[in-house]
């Protein structure tokens, strides 16, 4: 039996939780530029966006794929 949650990109989980990019970057106080970029390369992510991300999807880290 599996028990590891499920990995997703940054950008499958905005998708999953029906937010656009705009509502993620005004949410996390940042430019929509910004969101564009961590999808694009989310290998480069900081801890704290990583943190950030997973409280606002209501999921945990390790969920995040990087």
């Amino acid at each position: 039996m599996d028990d590891m949650p499920e990995q997703l990109s940054v950008r499958k989980w905005r998708l999953v939780r029906d937010l656009k990019q705009q509502e993620v970057a005004d949410i996390l106080g940042v430019n929509a530029k910004t969101v564009g970029h961590w999808e694009k390369d989310d290998t480069n992510l900081s801890n704290v966006t990583v943190y950030a991300l997973a409280k606002l999807y209501d999921i945990e880290v390790d969920q995040i794929k990087v």
